[in-house]
């Protein structure tokens, strides 16, 4: 079962279990007798988040995760309160990264003939060597699947030249807590490339858009004729570095800096959309992904301008 905060309460998104009463679009009230609010309070001292946004993606997670085999779950159905328990499965039956990768296809058609490509397929593929659509639609709400996904790194398509995305600073070892800008990142190709895509580009990113996902829309959006739509990224992108603490514990860290060109800092604050839109309860109910509608509606309108 996957749980969202949508317009702040805590929505089922995605049932990937049959033993369970609920369904998509219910409003979880209390588990165990313990409402939302206060397990949020109970949990927020130990959970670790760049932004708000974050925050609530993680702690969506924590609220179905327990060592019991039942859970009693007061929840809001179309107005009406409901009572009941859901059986918990074994961390080993549960798909740990449903969120970030799902087993949807690379590359399908919506509307009328615009490409959406998905990064997070577990199916897999490659990116075209030439596109013909309508326009495309970048989806980043998942992790990019390096290990299946073939070309999305550079994308070569979307650029007419070169173009600086990514500023990166790194610490000093002689002084410490000095950070200096080491280099700049740049996406496209080196040459004029006349044949690149022209159309109306769209990525889609929420809060699950994290790390190497963020740095792919800074990539992205520095192709012309190209614009965000969602909410706030998990402002958590650079290099992992693990360390390891007493009592077999472990933690991660990043030891690099990264910015816009200009200066402007993407950590912490996260990918900031041009439209901003959100799912809403209705539309989950429904079963209707309202942003990639929204997508749809972008590149038809500019289409006709």
């Amino acid at each position: 079962m996957e749980v969202s905060f949508v317009e702040n309460q805590a929505v089922v998104t995605d049932i990937d279990s049959l033993n369970t009463i609920l369904r998509k679009g219910d409003i979880l009230l209390s588990i165990d007798g313990e409402t939302i609010n206060d397990i949020i309070e109970n949990k927020k001292m130990f959970i670790s988040a760049s932004n708000h946004d974050a925050f609530l993606r993680v702690i969506s997670t924590e609220l179905v995760q327990t060592n019991k085999e039942q859970l009693q779950v007061k929840y809001d159905r179309g107005g009406k309160e409901f009572s009941d328990f859901v059986t918990c499965l074994p961390i080993s039956k549960v798909n740990l990264y449903s969120r970030i990768s799902k087993a949807k296809p690379l590359l399908r058609y919506v509307g009328d003939s615009i490409l959406c490509v998905y990064l997070g397929s577990t199916i897999g593929g490659s990116i075209p060597d030439k596109i013909e659509a309508n326009g495309i639609i970048i989806d980043l709400r998942c992790y990019p699947n390096g290990k299946k996904v073939k070309g999305y790194w550079d994308f070569e398509q979307l650029y007419p030249t070169t173009q600086p995305f990514a500023a990166i600073t790194t610490g000093s070892i002689e002084n410490h807590g000095l950070f200096h800008f080491k280099r700049v990142n740049y996406a496209g190709v080196m040459h004029e490339n006349p044949s690149y895509y022209k159309g109306v580009k769209v990525l889609i990113v929420n809060e699950i858009t994290q790390s190497q996902a963020e740095y792919m829309a800074m990539k992205y959006k520095c192709s012309p004729n190209t614009y965000i739509i969602g909410s706030t990224t998990a402002g958590a992108d650079g290099d992992i570095t693990f360390l390891p603490l007493p009592g077999g514990l472990r933690t991660s860290l990043t030891g690099l800096g990264i910015y816009y060109p200009d200066g402007t800092e993407a950590q912490r604050i996260g990918i900031l959309p041009d439209i901003w839109i959100k799912p809403t309860i209705k539309g989950i109910r429904q079963g209707r992904d309202e942003l990639l509608e929204k997508a749809v509606e972008i590149i038809n309108s500019k289409r006709e301008i």
